[in-house]
């Protein structure tokens, strides 16, 4: 394990945070499997009352038992979604921790704020918050000092007296620095190196601030976000996606378009908001997009088949 400026004390001390999130966590997964076999068994057997009694039932009580399924089939397919969450929490929690003291607070003393890709909690304990929080907005923007973030309560000011980053695989702790306000370039070429795949990734541990500024804004009706090739435009545009399904209670997945360059993008950017815990969004070329409305056409010029074009010559008068 890589340890940076932190004394065997602070060392020991994350280690048992860290066993104390994973018992906490597995003690979850082990209810929700549970709870989902439980469901199953209860959506089972609603089917088979339907099916042995439909001659006895009318169309109403069809209808009534057939939302009934459909209400536990919802509520299991979520419990699933959740435990798919606790699955990856199991092999690694949090990514990164601040210490907030707030200027008006019950006590002087700061707050320890875990972040991570899922938020964990238990009996009203929060054990890590959702990068998408509020109050996370303090890890990607600022070091330590003077800090604040938007709550539902209002701007809440106070001060960052701690901030630290975590490598953490197979729920071991493998990597544990301090830092101030930007993640550590030897870390950051690490998780870069590591992240090289057919298909993108999420970005959740190396968001920088003015990244956060776009996926947390939410005053701003349209938004254009200009940027050169490989700047990241695409992996801003996707956490912000997962940033308002999550900040928007009313917003669902398919409320959300995207138009892709072709299948093929679609299908490399396909991970990333299933990685984020939320379902991929509706996807579509603008030549298909066209198509389906402009009827006036047979063809439509598209990227990769251009139209014919005729070129008239014209000689020059002798």
């Amino acid at each position: 394990m890589v340890n940076m400026n932190l004394t065997p004390e602070q060392l020991e001390e994350e280690k048992k945070y860290l066993e104390e999130v994973m018992k906490v966590v597995k003690e979850l997964y082990d209810k929700n499997s549970d709870s989902i076999d439980s469901q199953i068994d209860s959506i089972q057997e609603l089917k088979k009352y339907i099916w042995d009694n439909i001659s006895e039932l009318d169309d109403m009580e069809v209808a009534g038992e057939m939302y009934n399924v459909n209400t536990n089939v919802g509520y299991a397919n979520k419990r699933i979604a959740n435990l798919q969450q606790l699955r990856k929490s199991l092999y690694s929690p949090y990514f990164g921790r601040i210490d907030f003291k707030r200027d008006k607070g019950r006590s002087n003393k700061p707050r320890k704020i875990y972040i991570g890709l899922n938020g964990i909690s238990k009996d009203m304990n929060h054990f890590v918050f959702d990068w998408r929080t509020p109050i996370a907005s303090l890890f990607y923007n600022y070091g330590i000092g003077n800090a604040s973030y938007e709550a539902p309560a209002g701007t809440i000011n106070g001060e960052v007296t701690l901030k630290r980053q975590y490598k953490i695989a197979n729920g071991q702790l493998e990597r544990c620095f301090e830092s101030d306000l930007n993640i550590d370039d030897e870390y950051l070429q690490e998780i870069l190196s590591n992240a090289s795949s057919e298909k993108m990734t999420n970005i959740v541990k190396t968001i920088q601030k003015e990244q956060n500024v776009i996926i947390r804004n939410v005053v701003d009706k349209y938004l254009i976000v200009q940027g050169i090739a490989g700047s990241g435009k695409t992996s801003v545009a996707l956490h912000r996606i997962a940033y308002l399904l999550y900040a928007e209670k009313n917003l669902t997945s398919n409320n959300v378009l995207i138009f892709s360059p072709n299948d093929v993008f679609s299908e490399y950017i396909s991970n990333v908001l299933p990685e984020l815990g939320e379902d991929n969004v509706l996807q579509t070329t603008f030549s298909d997009f066209s198509k389906s409305y402009i009827k006036d056409y047979k063809n439509i010029e598209s990227f990769t088949v251009p139209t014919k074009i005729s070129i008239l010559k014209i000689s020059s008068p002798t």
